[in-house]
């Protein structure tokens, strides 16, 4: 048996470590424990439980209160990996700069990028977006639905992209698929001078998901 002492000599070393990664412990508790626990409870899985949210509390048809709602969702509710708003300010960036008439997103997710993105291209251009899982799929059409998107500017597309996505201007690769495999893909779907987006989201420190190009 541990002497109390000795239990509390390593109380300081302790509740060093809590505070220096307070931000780590704070993200496994939100991202991994508490989903879980959640997914328990309702039987739905956690984007089927932010679209719910988003959809009894966002603007249908409003793109970025939409964006917004799924923010205040992911601060106050369950941690969500979508962008947030700063890192989505620099993707909007981007696009408005290039004004791509395609781009071809690897990994949909729940539709939080290509909500952001679709909002922000050009007059008559196309995101093709691919999700490999199907229940994620789902919500993510159901949230490009809600915001006022249809298939002329934001098309499902499998991994036999359509002939137009071929010749893409912009790819988004989306932390979903593996990304070697999504850089691998992303880099025959490309065109020359085209612009290339890995994103990774997933990590602990406000909300940072940092862009690559």
């Amino acid at each position: 048996m541990v002497s109390p002492a000795i239990a509390l000599a390593f109380l300081p070393c302790v509740a060093t470590l809590l505070i220096r990664y307070r931000h780590y412990f704070l993200f496994f508790y939100r991202a991994v424990l508490l989903r879980k626990v959640r997914d328990y409870l309702t039987g739905l899985s956690r984007e089927e439980r932010a679209f719910r949210y988003v959809l009894t509390h966002a603007i249908p048809g409003d793109p970025l209160h939409i964006l917004e709602t799924f923010n205040q969702w992911s601060y106050h509710c369950e941690y969500l990996g979508t962008l947030g708003p700063q890192k989505a300010k620099i993707l909007e960036r981007l696009i408005f700069d290039q004004a791509p008439l395609t781009v071809l997103e690897l990994g949909t997710y729940c539709g939080y990028t290509s909500v952001l993105v679709a909002q922000s291209l050009p007059l008559g251009a196309r995101l093709y977006t691919v999700e490999m899982d199907v229940s994620r799929a789902s919500v993510a059409e159901k949230v490009i639905r809600l915001a006022g998107f249809d298939d002329d500017t934001v098309s499902k597309a499998g991994w036999e992209t359509p002939a137009r996505a071929n010749e893409g201007e912009g790819v988004l690769i989306g932390a979903r698929p593996s990304w070697h495999s999504g850089k691998r893909n992303a880099l025959g779907y490309l065109k020359t001078g085209g612009l290339q987006l890995p994103e990774f989201p997933s990590q602990p420190r406000a909300n940072p998901t940092p862009f690559y190009s």
